[in-house]
């Protein structure tokens, strides 16, 4: 029976570690794609403004 604890427990620890590791890469991706998505709305806005200023009118919001 100490044997069967034992091994549960360590099982449970390692499932927490996993869920933990799976956590913090599921946030790093979201950062990213939250910096992603950030980095193209300036670039596309950068791009209207320099289009407004060359006579070309771009794209309506």
């Amino acid at each position: 029976m100490r044997s069967l604890a034992h091994s549960t427990q360590d099982s449970t620890v390692e499932i927490q570690k996993i869920i933990e590791r799976l956590q913090s890469l599921s946030q790093t991706a979201s950062d990213t794609g939250k910096e992603a998505a950030s980095k193209t709305i300036e670039a596309a806005a950068s791009t209207d403004e320099k289009l407004k200023l060359g006579g070309v009118a771009c794209c309506a919001y």
